[in-house]
C-alpha cells in the first residue's frame, strides 16, 4: 500500500561520487527519484617514506580496521603499488563499517570477521575493544578527515595512517546547485560532516540553511548538522543504503499517519 510513498519526490545525494544504484533503486520501489549531487571528492593521499613502510607491512598487523569502501580501495591500491602479493593477507582479520565496505571488500577477495552493530565511530570502536585484545595489533588504514576516536579508544593497538584525502569537487553540476538553492527537491541525504559542511560552504550565501530538509547517517553527521542549526527530519539507524532508504520511508509513514 506504500508503494507510492515517495512518488514524485527527489532526493538529493551528497556522497562522493560512486555506486548510488542500491540505494537508487529501494527508493524508486516506492516511487522516489534519486539524484547524484557529490559534495566531496576523495583522492588518494601521497604517503611519507614511514606511512609507506607501515602499508607495506600490512599484513604483519592482526586486524585491519576498514571503515569506509575509500579505505578498502585504497589500501589495495597501495598493496598492488608495491608490488606485494594479496594472498599474504590471508591471516589478517577484517573489521568493517556497514555493509557496503564489506561488499567492498569482497570484490578483492576477502570476507569481514566483524562488522559494526552501531552506526557511530564511538560505537565501533567500543566494540572493537571487545574483538581486538590488548596483546595485538590493528591497521587503521583512512582519511585525513576522519575523527580520533578510533585511536583514543584502542591506544597502542591501533596504527592510523591517512591513506586518502577529502576536499570540495573542484567542479560540480550548477543546475543541481540551483535546484537545492531553489529548494526545489524534498529532501538532501548527507553521510558524513564533510559532505554538509562542503554542502554549508555551496549555498550558504544563498539560502537560510537551518531550512534545508534533510536526511543523514549516524549521531556524528547529526551533530555536525545541529551545530550548524539544521535539524534532520531522520537519522539513518545503519551506515548503508538499506539504512538510510529506511529513515525516509519511516519519515513519510509517520509523516502520513500524523495527517
Amino acid at each position: 500500500m506504500h508503494h507510492n510513498l515517495l512518488k514524485g519526490k527527489q532526493f538529493i545525494y551528497t556522497r562522493s561520487e560512486g555506486d548510488s544504484s542500491e540505494l537508487r533503486n529501494m527508493l524508486a520501489e516506492y516511487g522516489g527519484e534519486l539524484i547524484d549531487f557529490p559534495t566531496i571528492e576523495v583522492t588518494k593521499r601521497e604517503l611519507l617514506d614511514a606511512e609507506k613502510r607501515i602499508i607495506e607491512e600490512a599484513d604483519s598487523f592482526d586486524w585491519i580496521i576498514l571503515t569506509s569502501s575509500n579505505a578498502v580501495k585504497y589500501l589495495f591500491e597501495y598493496w598492488a603499488e608495491f608490488n606485494k602479493e594479496i594472498s599474504l593477507f590471508n591471516n589478517v582479520k577484517f573489521a568493517v563499517v556497514g555493509a557496503q565496505t564489506g561488499e567492498t571488500l569482497k570484490k578483492y577477495g576477502f570476507a569481514y570477521n566483524y562488522i559494526n552493530k552501531g552506526i557511530t565511530g564511538v560505537e565501533f570502536a567500543n566494540e572493537l575493544t571487545q574483538i581486538i585484545s590488548s596483546s595485538q595489533k590493528a591497521l587503521y588504514p583512512t582519511g585525513t578527515l576522519t575523527g580520533s576516536n578510533m585511536e583514543s579508544t584502542l591506544g597502542e593497538r591501533i596504527t592510523r595512517v591517512n591513506i586518502y584525502k577529502t576536499t570540495l569537487p573542484k567542479v560540480v553540476d550548477k543546475n543541481i546547485l540551483q535546484q537545492i538553492i531553489d529548494f526545489n527537491y524534498d529532501m538532501l541525504i548527507f553521510t558524513s560532516p564533510s559532505g554538509f559542511d562542503n554542502l554549508v560552504e555551496l549555498i550558504s550565501s544563498e539560502v537560510d540553511i537551518k531550512l534545508i530538509p534533510a536526511t543523514c547517517i549516524g549521531t556524528t553527521t547529526k551533530n555536525a548538522m545541529l551545530l550548524k542549526g539544521v535539524n534532520p527530519l531522520a537519522v539513518a539507524t545503519s551506515a548503508d543504503s538499506f539504512g538510510i532508504a529506511q529513515s525516509i520511508i519511516n519519515y513519510y509513514k509517520t509523516d502520513i499517519s500524523n495527517q
